[in-house]
């Protein structure tokens, strides 16, 4: 999707006046700037507008509590600003599988929507989720928002297809923090590999898929920086340590239940600070059948 599409795409959703189309494309191709940077300039579109389309029309960031047989997926967001630069998504895909993504957007403000909206169409419609691995729908992804991204705009994403039946979870994690899996039997935390870049730097860079299982009562949490950059008083960070042990506390409870206690004590530690970075948590949990 180049500059000109994600434009059809914001006109298509009355984000931009579409009695100005020929005029805006026009300025757009004259124009040295970037996408981002020249609607900014121009005062053309609104923060909230945009972010109001990328959680209510394309679906992103929802809040809502994903059953899917005997599992649990719930996310959410907590933008810094009026838009956020993260984002998740989640796909139920034929044959009994859910895609799963999380992405943190460098940058903030209308730029990192409008690259939020590129990767969430990709998602939505420009990649065939239904039948691939997801070390190459991470290639797939890179390949394509290469055209998109500057050097210094890239994003952290992470791609899971869960297989419901199975309880199997293949993932490609590109830049991002360590995804968590909390081990039921064993009442553990475990960090799981993510050692990939960030989308949208090298062309032809192969990105590594991995596997785990989410047996009945396990949960994997992914989150984005923001989840634990977050300083106190004395300048000291939230911390990722101190995340797994408030994950280890209450993993076994309902992934609403977790992800509330999660975001009370990341807020309880940077009380009197601003929030530094938009910060995301997503949970997929298998629920132990009680017997």
């Amino acid at each position: 999707m180049d500059d000109l599409q994600v434009l059809d795409v914001l006109f298509e959703h009355e984000l931009l006046p579409f009695e100005r189309k020929g005029e805006i494309q026009e300025m757009v191709r004259k124009s040295t700037d970037p996408l981002g940077a020249f609607l900014v300039k121009k005062k053309l579109l609104s923060e909230r507008a945009l972010y109001r389309f990328i959680t209510r029309d394309l679906g992103m960031n929802s809040k809502e509590v994903f059953r899917f047989k005997d599992y649990e997926i719930t996310g959410r967001t907590i933008p810094k600003y009026r838009t956020s630069g993260d984002f998740f998504g989640i796909f139920p895909l034929s044959n009994s599988r859910v895609a799963v993504t999380l992405c943190d957007v460098a940058g903030k403000g209308i730029e990192a929507a409008l690259l939020t909206i590129h990767l969430a169409n990709l998602l939505n419609s420009g990649v065939d989720m239904s039948s691939v691995v997801p070390s190459s729908v991470m290639k797939k992804v890179n390949i394509i928002s290469r055209a998109f991204f500057e050097v210094d705009r890239y994003s952290t994403f992470v791609f899971i297809i869960l297989d419901l039946l199975s309880g199997t979870v293949e993932y490609s994690a590109a830049g991002s923090p360590p995804l968590l899996r909390y081990a039921y039997r064993e009442n553990e935390v475990e960090e799981l590999d993510t050692r990939n870049i960030p989308i949208g730097i090298f062309d032809d860079f192969q990105y590594r898929g991995s596997r785990s299982d989410l047996n009945p009562g396990d949960a994997i949490l992914l989150f984005t920086d923001g989840a634990y950059e977050g300083e106190d008083l004395q300048g000291r960070a939230y911390g990722i340590d101190r995340m797994k042990r408030v994950f280890k506390k209450y993993a076994r409870q309902s992934t609403r239940s977790l992800l509330r206690h999660l975001i009370f004590d990341w807020r309880r530690h940077s009380i009197f600070r601003r929030q530094a970075d938009d910060t995301t948590y997503l949970v997929l949990r298998r629920v132990k059948k009680k017997r």
